[in-house]
């Protein structure tokens, strides 16, 4: 499965804010990082989550093995 290079800036910039050792949040981390508004941002990492890019545990995003394998 191709990703978009919308996809790959967001899944960025999520794995960014996990490897400081948190989750991302939509609203003052994704949003904010990309220049995205909040509605933007939720509905991309929902579609992220429906392509098993992305789960949201522990209070935040995370990105997945799968996606760290592509």
């Amino acid at each position: 499965m191709r990703i978009s290079s919308r996809e790959f800036l967001y899944l960025l910039v999520i794995k960014g804010m996990n490897d400081k050792g948190s989750g991302a949040t939509i609203f003052g981390g994704v949003a904010k990082a990309l220049g995205v508004s909040s509605a933007s941002a939720y509905e991309e990492i929902n579609h992220l989550i429906k392509k098993g890019f992305v789960e949201k545990r522990d209070g935040g995003i995370f990105i997945t093995d799968e996606a760290l394998e592509r």
